[in-house]
């Protein structure tokens, strides 16, 4: 078996030894598979939906997000993290983009070289209003595990719930019994279960830490 870890942006592969999966276990919530909606083999075209929804990090408790969701499949329900983009080096991606935030934001492909009007940064890119669209599109020059998350507000808006995994897969097989995509990361939280905004010394000295470890969004 070969275990794949994202951390937020820190990509490595190590292996693992796992028991028998429970609906619990991590590798039974793996992030769901984008819906490629082009029919040429080179080519994978997604929709994508930023949106406001619930998640669960606590047994019973909701807390308020914004996640993605694969808009090209019929009740398909925002994630976290959200769902994977899965491609082949040297494929064409085009993603339609939707906004159904109430600020504005935009997708930065973390890791992939792409043409500057696909980056999603400020520098490169006018901010997809809410309700507004985008199409990005590009060629896959590398492949490994790379991630997509917002470039405006990016302390706000990852921390809120957007970011997800993506995997380019080379020409090199590889023989394992099974493929395991984790997502891992930490979260702050208040006790009943929702994102929390304090801000301490600590936070301000070395950033945001977490008071909960996640992995794929559990």
């Amino acid at each position: 078996m070969r275990i794949s870890a994202l951390a937020r942006g820190t990509v490595f592969a190590a292996p693992l030894v796992l028991a028998a999966c429970t609906p619990n276990d991590p590798a039974s919530i793996e992030p769901e598979r984008l819906t490629d909606i082009n029919p040429d083999p080179r080519i994978v075209e997604v929709e994508l939906v930023a949106t406001t929804a619930t998640h669960e990090y606590l047994p019973g408790k909701l807390a308020d997000v914004w996640a993605f969701r694969d808009g090209a499949r019929a009740g398909a329900k925002a994630t976290i993290p959200g769902p994977l983009l899965e491609a082949n080096l040297g494929d064409t991606v085009i993603v339609h983009f939707r906004n159904e935030l109430t600020e504005h934001t935009t997708i930065h492909w973390h890791g992939l070289r792409v043409p500057n009007a696909a980056d999603g940064t400020s520098f490169s890119q006018m901010h997809v209003l809410p309700g507004g669209t985008f199409d990005y599109e590009f060629t896959l020059k590398d492949s490994g595990y790379y991630w997509y998350h917002p470039h405006m507000a990016g302390d706000v808006q990852i921390e809120a719930g957007l970011y997800a995994p993506i995997i380019v897969h080379d020409d090199v097989a590889i023989d394992v019994a099974a493929d395991r995509a984790f997502v891992l990361d930490d979260v702050k939280l208040e006790s009943t279960g929702k994102l929390s905004t304090r801000t301490d010394n600590l936070d301000m000295m070395l950033g945001r830490q977490g008071n909960v470890v996640l992995i794929n969004g559990r």
